[in-house]
């Protein structure tokens, strides 16, 4: 009997020891075929190697083992790929074995595969491993890297009899060993798998961050493992009694020596209850779910179930935010970075589920445990959305995206206020009321830029040269010149100037001038979509530049003036500009009279002495913004006034210019 179970030891043993020592290994160095491509000699340090440098859909490489001989598997690219590296290009040139093992070799780690968002129309590239024996199990080690301080996570799906998931981050600030900002320190490493019915496992390489994905070398171990069935699951998880609570639910798999371990979560009633991919139970309201776990060994039906009380849940309604893009994404979208995955939004405390950030909440589908979010592309519209639950209340959102920074929409790529957060409420009864979308119109809008010239052709027409044709925008382009992040001119391509008079065949928008007993009028109209907006007049005759240089100084720190146009065509701004008649004519500069004025650098208010009867203040553009009838000595209020230069006139004698 002793001896028996002595003998049947030994055989558990030997199975042991058996399926944790590989029956070959693969090493596959991926990269450009030509520089900055480097192959990877064979042996190295012991061990072949398989240069992979094919980046055609079909192409394929029969590869070899690490001891030179043939391992009966087949590599095939499923899609194009791209390929570059070197020191030049982000890749590590000097792996270290203590880090890397036996993948820490130099000519293999510093050039690579790797996918780019939107390149040859998609987000991601697939391979596959052919020839495997159905019977036997696999590992794959998967290595990449790029130097590159923005944070750039790869995603590895492997589908063979399941499909296994996981992410290795090749990029970003002091993400690896030493400070470095490439990975050098970490392989993506999967449990043993299991080829489909065919002998194939395939292997699709994507990002969930960053816009690319990096594979440049990859390792494949061959074990004998017989495959072996899941008998049983237990499923545990708490109840929960607190609003806005969740809870893990967890899954034990029998036996624990299992060749499939993963589960599927589903749960009986999805009105009350909602669970993530990984587990995680969300309430809705109050109530009982099952929660079942199913394995996802193929062509098994065991499953295990749980029962999960729901309390004290506060009632949630429904609500649903909006980015409406009717410019088809040409607003929204960048094909090149970010792509189908670019808005976002900030949500106050309260919209976005409890394990998830209120800081940024994405208006697009393929975040984990999100459900709702999309982007439906429409024949009219490409629409944006995310679905969420919230109790009564008053809420906060902000769109914005990552192609900006991560910073807001608003006064950017489009306008609807000065203030970014947008606002609506919810009623004791679910009745939504305030703004809960955003419609990007795809019209232009018409915008009518003046110079008022109140010197009547004195200030601003040349007749020995440029006789009524002399104004025109300047500044290269009429440009989003709020911020630096996005430029969208209102000018026809490639016009550096816009005439502010008619006759000029590329400028359809400008308009005879108006003249009549008190000024003459230069203006041209163009057309803007929403967003902000500077211009600046210029003149032919002072050199083709722009009139604040000397013609007429209205801004003495900027001369770019600002205007906006709404979401639905209205407006507000700076779009007209006034020049007075000279100074000298309204103000006798030989009074004598003491008159002062304090502080000429000001904040909130100015202390006039000595005015009799009249004080005015004139801003940059020539308009009087302050009009106070006085006598001696009186402090005006500047608060309301922006910062700037102004003339502050007294009794319309003596003049002072201030700056706030």
């Amino acid at each position: 009997m002793k001896k028996s179970l002595f003998l049947s030891f030994l055989f558990l043993l030997s199975i042991s020891l058996l399926a944790e020592t590989p029956l070959q290994s693969v090493y596959v160095d991926f990269g450009p075929a030509a520089s900055p491509g480097l192959n990877t000699a064979s042996p190295t340090n012991g061990i072949y190697w398989n240069n992979h440098t094919a980046l055609t859909a079909n192409s394929s490489i029969a590869l070899v083992n690490g001891t030179g001989t043939a391992s009966g598997f087949t590599l095939v690219n499923v899609n194009v790929w791209l390929a570059n590296g070197g020191s030049g290009f982000g890749g590590l040139v000097a792996p270290d074995p203590a880090l890397l093992g036996d993948m820490a070799v130099a000519n293999a780690t510093q050039d690579y595969f790797f996918v780019q968002s939107g390149t040859n129309g998609t987000n991601s590239a697939s391979i596959k491993i052919t020839g495997l024996n159905t019977t036997k199990g696999y590992k794959f080690y998967l290595f990449g890297t790029r130097d590159n301080a923005s944070t750039r996570i790869t995603q590895y799906k492997l589908t063979g009899s399941i499909v296994t998931t996981g992410t290795l981050q090749t990029s970003g600030t002091a993400v690896g060993a030493n400070s470095a900002n490439g990975n050098n320190n970490n392989i993506y490493t999967t449990p043993i798998l299991y080829s489909d019915v065919n002998g194939e496992i395939k292997i699709e390489v994507g990002y969930t961050t960053g816009g690319y994905g990096y594979l440049g070398v990859m390792k494949v171990e061959e074990y004998s493992a017989p495959f072996v069935n899941v008998t049983g699951i237990s499923v545990s998880g708490n109840n929960i009694i607190a609003d806005g609570a969740t809870t893990q639910m967890s899954a034990v798999v029998t036996p624990a020596n299992a060749s499939v371990t993963s589960v599927t979560w589903s749960v009986s009633d999805a009105s009350i209850a909602t669970i993530t991919s990984t587990g995680l139970l969300i309430p809705k309201k109050n109530g009982t779910v099952t929660v079942t776990a199913t394995t996802k060994e193929p062509n098994s039906l065991i499953f295990g179930s749980s029962q999960v009380t729901i309390s004290n849940q506060l009632t949630r309604f429904p609500v649903t935010l909006k980015v409406i893009d009717q410019t088809l994404g040409a607003k929204t979208n960048k094909a090149t970075d970010q792509n189908g995955v670019n808005v976002i939004a900030y949500l106050s405390a309260g919209l976005a589920p409890a394990f998830w950030t209120n800081w940024w909440y994405p208006f697009y589908d393929g975040e984990t445990g999100i459900s709702g979010a999309q982007l439906a592309k429409n024949t009219n519209d490409w629409t944006w959305q995310a679905q969420l639950q919230a109790v009564p209340g008053t809420y906060q959102w902000n769109p914005y995206m990552k192609t900006l920074g991560w910073a807001s929409m608003n006064k950017r790529i489009i306008y609807y206020g000065q203030t970014d957060n947008l606002s609506f409420t919810i009623s004791p009864t679910g009745e939504i009321t305030g703004t809960t979308q955003v419609v990007i119109s795809a019209t232009k809008f018409p915008v009518t830029l003046k110079i008022v010239d109140r010197t009547k052709g004195v200030k601003t027409n040349d007749q020995t040269s440029n006789d009524e044709t002399n104004l025109y925008i300047a500044g290269g382009t009429v440009t989003n010149a709020a911020v630096s992040l996005y430029t969208e001119s209102i000018l026809p391509t490639g016009d550096w100037w816009y005439a502010l008079y008619s006759g000029v065949a590329r400028c359809p928008g400008g308009i005879a001038i108006e003249k009549s007993d008190t000024a003459w009028v230069w203006s041209a109209t163009v057309n803007a979509s929403t967003g902000c907006y500077a211009w600046k007049p210029g003149a032919k005759s002072i050199g083709w530049k722009d009139i604040n240089t000397t013609m007429y100084v209205y801004n003495a720190a900027d001369a770019n003036l600002p205007f906006n146009v709404a979401l639905d065509g209205t407006v507000t701004g700076l779009t007209s500009l006034l020049i007075p008649a000279d100074v000298s004519t309204a103000i006798n500069n030989a009074s004598s009279r003491n008159v002062s004025v304090q502080p000429t650098l000001f904040n909130e208010k100015v202390t006039v002495t000595g005015a009799e009867n009249l004080i005015e203040i004139y801003n940059s553009i020539g308009m009087r913004v302050v009009n106070k009838q006085v006598t001696g000595n009186v402090v005006i209020n500047t608060i309301s006034l922006s910062k700037g230069a102004y003339i502050l006139v007294v009794d319309k004698q003596r003049s002072f210019k201030l700056v706030k």
